[in-house]
């Protein structure tokens, strides 16, 4: 109408747009406007359990033939920890919900980055110097949690440079044991799936690795940075950090394994092209969308768990990263509550 008067009137005054005006109504317009959702296809990981695993046993040289047994050494050496660091960096991406750019930016050497704690909520190692692999076993043997910290996260929501703090906690292995899974038939497969427990065995090898000068390895790397390759060096001769591309890639070559290929981030349009690859951030969407949705099935964790953990909001959850639990990991989750085994979000991220 405002097109027909102006042909008939020419230009006046009491025709001009307001742009201001305009813009409000785009705004409302937008959010008006029925959306579906981004993602319908959930993502089950027993595959990508079962790989990383059978990279472990492989390794080790031996498998638990009776549930009660748990691995009690790791062999240090360069191609132990490569295994070790790609599965911690997994396991840590899962349990964390974190950015491959948080991941970067954080050293648990540093309590800063990371805080041990027994079950009682005191402070590993500050009544006498302990080793980083001693504290974290502590952590492990008392069942305690340990407190995560990124520095200069992309998100906003922070206290100065570092992040706002993530809590975790060892998985319990007794309650995920199942001898009709195959990735939960023994203790030693689902300690193999713990995050705190691989943490610990990559640092034990990072203590036990020497450089060429004789340093340990945990000892030689830059302040602020934990994920490096022990066989490259930089131009100051230490270990070689991995960048974020590097560490989101690692990622996607643990998913390769198992047929699942993933996208970039930047390629993953409205609708995706989740019939025939994941997007690159696939990992944080699956793990809080699995937050979410057990808590209506009667998780004990708080609905926004995971999305506390990535440290976005719903309507970005809901938006760029939601996709369904699979039903299998779903049926699981029902079968222990009606047993009525509590999970940590942890230990229900690996059913």
């Amino acid at each position: 109408m405002r097109t027909v008067c102006h042909k008939a009137f020419g230009t006046h005054p009491n025709l001009a747009y307001d742009n201001d005006l305009k813009d409000q109504c785009v705004a409302i317009g937008k959010r008006m406007i029925a959306t579906t959702p981004k993602y319908t296809v959930g993502v089950d990981l027993s595959d990508t359990f079962l790989d990383l695993q059978k990279q472990r046993i492989a390794y080790e040289g031996w498998e638990a033939k009776s549930s009660e047994h748990i691995t009690s050494k790791f062999p240090p050496s360069h191609a132990g920890f490569m295994m070790i660091r790609n599965n911690t960096l997994f396991l840590a991406r899962l349990m964390l919900i974190n950015r491959s750019d948080d991941i970067m930016k954080w050293d648990p050497r540093h309590p800063d980055y990371f805080r041990c704690y027994d079950n009682q909520g005191n402070r590993i190692g500050m009544e006498e110097p302990m080793q980083l692999s001693q504290m974290l076993q502590e952590v492990i043997h008392t069942d305690g949690f340990v407190e995560v910290n990124y520095l200069d996260p992309k998100d906003p929501v922070k206290v100065g440079k570092f992040s706002t703090t993530t809590t975790t906690r060892p998985v319990r292995v007794e309650k995920l044991i199942d001898p009709l899974v195959p990735h939960l038939k023994t203790n030693q497969r689902v300690a193999y799936l713990c995050f705190v427990r691989s943490l610990f065995w990559l640092v034990l090898t990072m203590e036990r690795l020497k450089m060429p000068g004789g340093q340990r390895l945990i000892d030689h790397i830059v302040h602020g940075r934990f994920w490096v390759n022990d066989n490259q060096q930089d131009v100051a001769g230490r270990p070689l950090t991995l960048k974020a591309s590097t560490l989101g890639s690692l990622i996607k070559k643990q998913m390769a394994k198992v047929a699942i290929t993933c996208g970039n981030d930047d390629q993953d349009a409205e609708g995706g092209k989740e019939t025939t690859k994941l997007s690159g951030h696939f990992l944080r969407g699956h793990a809080g969308s699995l937050a979410y949705d057990l808590n209506k099935l009667g998780a004990k964790w708080q609905s926004d768990e995971g999305i506390i953990r990535a440290r976005h909001t719903f309507e970005t959850f809901f938006k760029n990263y939601h996709r369904p639990t699979v039903k299998r990991v779903q049926i699981a989750f029902l079968e222990k509550v009606q047993a009525n085994i509590e999970l940590r979000f942890e230990e229900a991220a690996l059913l």
